[in-house]
């Protein structure tokens, strides 16, 4: 099965750190977003995937053609394709680029803001068992507002609502829309042929109304809707809680997560402080240090604290429930940040 990540969005809810940087680009535990759904993807056995572009496409553009894509993922199965003259939207986004995949016998729709572990085996026999023209990937999340459990299906599995369409329906249970699918040709059909277009609006709710079998399958593995600064930020404490959740990139990539002992969450390869800086130096797990950073004298790291590879932390700065980009220069203490190397965000 070939996929599609729909990856051409302005990253408005993330800015201002989208400003420069387009949200496939934010980085999680030091690689792109990007790189970690096809990680994921790859692991599923996904042979193939295309992504368009619009918001800093060349950035998108220059990191996939470039060594560090390869070494990032160890996969060169993916290409990018930018929106024509226009924003397409997620309908024209699918349109524009389901020529350059294998849509038969089904093909896999990812949204470019979500991090996800779920089994695609599983759901891929849900949409076989079910004979359907299209499967969403659904969760339940009580913590969250029921509000965003917009998916209604039936005892047998069959969608009848989505986000209010065609009217609300009592007996049904409903779950949050992962922004995953499987999807056939009928997906296909029905998609307005040019221009922009939405895939609930011009796509899910005509297929409702037409009597197309929609199929949910409910997942119980790890998800994240990466679209606001405090969901960027969560995430990494989310996989900091429980590393077993993305254990297919963790285990690829050498990690140690050991929270018992000063170990944190790191790298391998990172470099730790010479012996007399360690005497100065506070290391508090859970913590995520990557390859190459300087601490200075009398740093604290952690707890809850993410320093990317290549950054610089000055003497006496502590760094709590905070994520520091790769490259950045922390000269002042962090609590609920995110430092990048051009800006500072704080009380996330």
């Amino acid at each position: 099965m070939d996929a599609i990540i729909l990856a051409a969005g302005l990253g408005t809810r993330l800015r201002p750190l989208t400003s420069k940087l387009p949200k496939p680009m934010m980085p999680i535990f030091d690689k792109p977003l990007l790189a970690r759904q096809v990680q994921w993807l790859t692991s599923q056995g996904i042979q193939w995937v295309v992504a368009n572009a619009w918001h800093s496409a060349d950035v998108l553009y220059e990191y996939v053609n470039s060594p560090k894509w390869f070494q990032d993922t160890q996969q060169p199965n993916l290409a990018i394709f930018r929106d024509n003259e226009e924003l397409l939207g997620t309908g024209g986004g699918v349109r524009h680029l389901s020529s350059r995949i294998s849509t038969k016998p089904a093909f896999l729709i990812l949204n470019g803001d979500v991090l996800f572990a779920t089994d695609m085996n599983a759901a891929y026999e849900t949409h076989q068992k079910m004979g359907a023209d299209l499967t969403l990937i659904v969760v339940q999340r009580p913590e969250l507002p029921q509000s965003l459990h917009k998916v209604g299906w039936d005892s047998e599995g069959l969608v009848r609502v989505i986000d209010g369409f065609p009217h609300a329906q009592p007996h049904l249970q409903y779950g949050i829309y992962t922004g995953a699918l499987i999807a056939t040709d009928a997906l296909l059909d029905i998609l307005p042929f040019r221009g922009p277009s939405c895939l609930k609006q011009d796509g899910f709710w005509p297929m409702l109304g037409a009597g197309h079998r929609i199929a949910a399958h409910l997942s119980t593995d790890y998800w994240s809707d990466i679209g606001t600064p405090m969901s960027y930020l969560t995430t990494h404490f989310d996989i900091m809680h429980q590393p077993e959740l993305v254990s297919h990139w963790i285990t690829a990539e050498k990690w140690t997560y050991d929270f018992s002992t000063a170990n944190g969450l790191n790298h391998q390869s990172h470099r730790r402080p010479a012996a007399e800086q360690l005497a100065s130096i506070r290391l508090i797990p859970p913590y995520f240090i990557g390859n190459d950073v300087r601490l200075g004298q009398g740093v604290t790291i952690g707890p809850w604290a993410v320093i990317g590879s290549g950054s610089t932390v000055q003497s006496s700065v502590q760094v709590l429930k905070s994520l520091v980009w790769a490259n950045s220069i922390v000269s002042q203490s962090c609590r609920h940040c995110v430092v990048t190397p051009d800006l500072i965000l704080e009380s996330v």
